[in-house]
């Protein structure tokens, strides 16, 4: 197999060291426009099957030219981007996965599906954590039911060593961040599709120690398609993230003060931008140096089997990896990527065109390979009144 990873970010980072643990991987192409970040990455890979070429990813011509001859290409760059590079991987033949996180440039990628099955080739967006493999385990639990009613989602990524005032450090691109905190949220509510304001609808949840009570609130595109998918067919079904408490109601009131918009404004004489002016703020207020993060995940799924009234629960508790050096953040959002990339590139998903994770991607398959990369799942069934 022949992959091409964009971006060598963190994420982009992850999802190749993952395509490499695969014999059958012969070729690994990475493109970033940043020489330097390549030369890093390539030298913590260490691999010689991996290549390196400097690429702009706005370059449409320079973009099909490389995506030729390429089984898998895995997107870890600005969701802005997503939707041309679908277009480039469905006219060269490419399979294509990315990292999404925006609502809007997801349902643009849809409109290609007729192309893409036409080209036969399979196009998954929005993989990741969540969105992205999160969605895969609401359909491992839904296959386990006869009907659903509800389903909840709560995820979040933490340092393990938080610092005020907001108790985060920033683990993947501040503009997916900021757009989490900013756009619609979409849920089902009484079985009907809801749009929400994020940063809304604070609730305590309590993991083990040494965790203890945590908060989860409203957070747009952790959801993905699974609003549509499940619209007609359960009665609640939502998304929060979980942060450590007191960060939703800082986080709102600077958002507020008028830090949402891109659009510029005067300010003494200059042109700023409010929201690019906040997230090169965070960027440089939340990056720390050797963090060490943990990333959390509960699903429940709610329903009937067999006529009695059960909730299934998965819960992942993942921890920064020592050994290799990678976030919590990179294995939970980079290796379901990388493996779903796999996945299309070997067959194990059949169906082509633009589709969904979650009624596509074989979810067994899925949580093994977690498993084997040492994603520690605790699985739960049980009967509830």
């Amino acid at each position: 197999m022949r992959y091409l990873v964009l971006g060598s970010g963190l994420m982009g980072r992850a999802a190749a060291f993952d395509l490499l643990r695969h014999a059958d991987t012969k070729a690994l192409l990475l493109a970033d426009i940043d020489e330097s970040n390549l030369k890093s990455v390539t030298d913590f890979l260490n691999d010689s099957r991996v290549k390196t070429i400097v690429l702009d990813a706005n370059d449409k011509a320079h973009v099909l030219e490389v995506m030729k001859g390429i089984d898998s290409v895995v997107a870890c760059i600005s969701y802005t981007l997503n939707y041309e590079l679908t277009k480039a991987a469905i006219k060269s033949g490419a399979h294509f996965c990315d990292l999404g996180g925006n609502n809007t440039v997801v349902a643009k990628q849809f409109t290609l599906s007729a192309d893409a099955e036409k080209a036969n080739v399979t196009v998954i967006p929005d993989c990741g954590f969540a969105p992205g493999v999160a969605s895969i385990f609401v359909e491992n639990g839904a296959s386990k039911l006869d009907t659903v009613e509800e389903i909840h989602i709560r995820v979040g990524g933490l340092p393990q060593d938080p610092k005020p005032p907001l108790n985060y450090s920033l683990i993947f691109a501040v503009q997916g961040l900021t757009n989490e905190y900013i756009e619609i949220v979409e849920v089902i509510r009484d079985g009907k599709l809801t749009k929400l304001e994020p940063l809304t609808e604070i609730e305590e949840i309590e993991f083990p120690e040494p965790f203890g009570k945590l908060e989860a609130f409203q957070t747009s595109g952790g959801t993905s398609t699974l609003p549509k998918t499940f619209l007609g067919k359960v009665k609640e079904l939502d998304y929060k993230t979980i942060r450590y408490k007191g960060h939703c109601e800082k986080m709102k009131a600077i958002l507020d003060l008028g830090f949402k918009s891109y659009e510029k404004i005067d300010f003494q004489g200059a042109k700023i931008s409010p929201r690019e002016f906040l997230e090169t703020m965070l960027v440089k207020n939340l990056t720390h140096e050797n963090t060490k993060d943990l990333s959390l995940m509960r699903i429940e799924v709610i329903g009937f089997k067999d006529k009695k009234k059960m909730k299934i629960s998965y819960q992942v508790i993942d921890y920064y990896d020592e050994e290799n050096n990678l976030t919590s953040m990179m294995r939970m959002t980079s290796y379901p990527t990388a493996i779903i990339a796999r996945m299309m590139a070997i067959g194990d998903v059949k169906k082509k065109g633009v589709v969904t994770q979650e009624y596509n991607v074989p979810s067994d398959l899925m949580l093994e390979e977690l498993r084997k990369r040492n994603v520690n799942i605790e699985y739960k069934e049980e009967e509830i009144n």
